[in-house]
């Protein structure tokens, strides 16, 4: 356990019952802590399953749903999230190494979803090794990094603007509710925005759009940017939302990697809350927020009303890709006077 606790350097849990016998102490009991709310993949009702190279689970009393990366992908994007989820919660960790050598990393034990994030970003174009210790054993995969993470001379960029094609995103959070987030979603992307720039800090646009094009029967949004160069961060108060909309989203942090000259964007990932109080209640369940529990995600007061239904949302793997035209700032307003909107 000593060891354990020391790789893993910190262990963040929902809340403290689910740490099981993991030490207490080093788990934080105050709801979601990652950084500000808080792998590229192909859409899949639940992230892709498989085996550890060599794994065996008879007789050990516990099982391996999926991990991923699996074992010698290709193209992970250098930013992603590692994950793995197990039948039954258990102090179980996950580890990523770099030629023998510990990468640090944080690790977010949520019931029996693990999630390992790297602290230091890893590296383009390079092979890890993800290591899975538990009941069953130690066992490892390895995986390549794509390319990506080198800087592009920003007054080069063919645009500022983007879309991303949620529809080929992967939904990591909350599980098991794939289905109500697509069917929301169905034919929907989000469009940014971003000034052309070298500085850190600049101010950008977002909105969705439907069918590819500017829906004009929602407002735009004014976002805050954060450039890393190729790294860009979309800080969003929220995005709105036609009435009609079953999906809701609340304080919206958008990330993704410039490359291709600004063609197209990599490692697309859509996080925040959303608010579940307008989804079908799953059949034997009272309400969508106990079918969420049951899942291990927790219902809390959303931000615009404090009605306790939203929960962590989290989309990777998102591509995008360059805009043909500008996003034309739209207001409530401009709404109202469009007869074709609900």
């Amino acid at each position: 356990m000593d060891r354990m606790i020391h790789r893993a350097q910190r262990f963040v849990c929902r809340t403290s019952g689910l740490c099981g016998v993991l030490v207490v102490s080093a788990c934080v009991s105050q709801g979601d802590l990652r950084p500000d709310s808080s792998t590229d993949s192909t859409p899949v009702t639940s992230p892709s399953t498989t085996s550890l190279t060599g794994s065996s689970t008879e007789g050990c009393g516990n099982e391996l749903l999926w991990i991923w990366p699996e074992d010698e992908s290709t193209d992970v994007y250098y930013r992603a999230y590692l994950e793995a989820m197990i039948l039954e919660m258990e102090p179980a960790v996950i580890e990523l190494y770099d030629e023998g050598e510990w990468h640090d990393a944080i690790l977010y034990l949520i019931g029996p979803h693990l999630q390992l994030m790297p602290i230091v970003p890893m590296k383009p174009n390079h092979t890890y090794e993800l290591r899975l210790d538990w009941t069953c054993g130690s066992e490892s995969l390895w995986f390549t990094t794509g390319d990506g993470g080198h800087e592009v001379n920003i007054d080069d960029w063919a645009t500022h603007g983007w879309t991303l094609d949620l529809s080929q995103g992967t939904v990591r959070e909350p599980l098991g509710f794939e289905h109500e987030v697509f069917a929301a979603l169905e034919g929907r992307g989000v469009a940014l925005q971003t000034d052309r720039t070298d500085g850190y800090e600049v101010e950008g646009l977002s909105t969705w759009t439907l069918g590819g094009a500017q829906d004009v029967c929602v407002s735009t949004t004014s976002v805050s940017v954060s450039v890393r160069n190729p790294f860009l961060i979309w800080d969003l108060p929220s995005l709105g939302a036609r009435e009609s909309d079953a999906l809701h989203l609340h304080d919206v942090k958008v990330s993704a990697d410039v490359f291709d000259e600004g063609q197209t964007l990599i490692g697309g990932r859509l996080e925040g809350m959303v608010d579940t109080r307008d989804w079908a209640v799953p059949k034997g369940f009272t309400s969508v927020c106990d079918a969420l529990a049951e899942r291990y995600a927790w219902c809390r007061p959303c931000p615009d009303d404090g009605f306790e239904s939203c929960v962590t949302f989290r989309m990777e793997g998102i591509p995008g890709v360059a805009s043909e035209e500008s996003l034309v700032r739209w207001t409530s307003s401009d709404v109202s006077g469009q007869k074709a909107c609900p």
